[in-house]
């Protein structure tokens, strides 16, 4: 087959879809000698960029303007794109598929976050809403397989474009990111992080609770009488959570790391105590794969992927219940056995997820689809 990759969702700074696509296409090449692959990237893209590391001879990789989303992507598909690629089958890598006819098309959808809560948009979220409605109405229509990273993300697709057959829609799960190496961080000089803490990686959006993370690490104070314990959240701090830790008390409590090297993620995954994660949605939830690889206990919600990626390999709560999360972490700071225990069951859960295996059952979905 020649297999044609729209990787456009690969940027300089490192992105969920980005990790996607960089890891999936990595992987390809580790497993398949025997396709030919076109890889097609933005011509912003940093030529040091470590997806152009992969040197296979059934590899080829083309930068053009071509942005991930917007009119002048479907604008460059139909005039550059289509018609200059010879491709048996195409596999978009994100959910803004072309508008024009693809031969044989594959598209990956993520989450439908912006569908189902379109107020996190923030301004003008009814017209956001109704952009991306019709994207994936798009994707979801023109393609002849969708590729979903959770069950619950399929769920989602089902829900909202019921035309859609249930077989076409195949769910396949990443990995986790990291990569564990023998490097030292003195993470206190570097990102002002005090040992022992309670660990929050991700986005600062609406969905992901951040408020409701820290209401219940104030609740975790009071109820473990525990003052030394400190509550991490990488990235900047965002204006609208300074008045929250200042009400709360938490100012000394609460340390925001900055912008985190990737290379230094692990270390700071692997130092903390547990990581929490009580987001309200997630179309898959990749830090919570993170976390177990770096087998520490996991804190997550009871709904949406979380749940489902989690399985029994971490202690799941009601996200709106800051009363239980609290209690939660409480219980794995004063039971050492209950701690050790959620160590144990993560190393186990991590064993299901591998890039390799996701790249094994995507190569699988094009030979379905190119041989149908």
């Amino acid at each position: 087959m020649k297999i044609f990759i729209d990787a456009s969702g690969i940027v300089d700074k490192t992105t969920g879809v980005g990790q996607y696509s960089y890891r999936l296409i990595s992987n390809l090449a580790k497993i398949d000698d025997k396709n030919q692959y076109s890889i097609l990237l933005q011509n912003k893209l940093s030529p040091d960029h470590k997806i152009f590391n992969i040197k296979n001879s059934n590899f080829e990789f083309h930068t053009l303007d071509i942005p991930a989303i917007g009119i002048k992507r479907q604008i460059n598909y139909k005039m550059k794109i289509k018609n200059n690629f010879e491709y048996d089958l195409y596999h978009c890598l994100n959910s803004n598929y072309p508008l024009c006819k693809m031969k044989n098309g594959v598209v990956t959808i993520h989450d439908l976050k912006y569908i189902k809560y379109p107020e996190y948009f923030g301004k003008f979220y009814r017209f956001k809403k109704f952009y991306l409605n019709s994207i994936f109405k798009n994707a979801v229509k023109n393609s002849e397989k969708v590729i979903s990273v959770s069950n619950n993300t399929k769920k989602d697709i089902l829900n909202y474009y019921g035309s859609v057959n249930e077989n076409k829609i195949d769910v396949i799960y990443e990995a986790s990111n990291l990569e564990f190496k023998d490097r030292e961080v003195d993470l206190n000089n570097k990102y002002g992080v005090e040992k022992p803490y309670f660990l929050f990686v991700g986005e600062h959006r609406p969905h992901k609770n951040i408020i409701g993370l820290l209401k219940s690490f104030d609740r975790f104070r009071k109820i473990s009488q525990r003052d030394d314990y400190h509550l991490v959240i990488t990235g900047k701090t965002h204006r609208s959570f300074v008045e929250d830790i200042k009400n709360l008390g938490l100012r000394k409590n609460v340390i925001f790391t900055g912008f985190v090297d990737e290379k230094d993620l692990p270390v700071l995954y692997r130092e903390a105590f547990c990581f929490v994660l009580i987001s309200l949605y997630e179309g898959f939830g990749l830090p919570i794969l993170e976390a177990m690889q770096a087998e520490i206990p996991v804190i997550t919600s009871n709904i949406s992927s979380m749940a489902e990626l989690a399985d029994e390999g971490a202690i799941l709560v009601n996200p709106d219940d800051c009363g239980e999360v609290a209690e939660k972490m409480a219980s794995l700071v004063e039971d050492n056995k209950l701690y050790e225990k959620y160590i144990r069951k993560a190393k186990e859960r991590i064993k299901n997820f591998s890039w390799k295996k996701t790249a094994e059952q995507t190569l699988k979905v094009y030979k379905d689809v190119y041989s149908n």
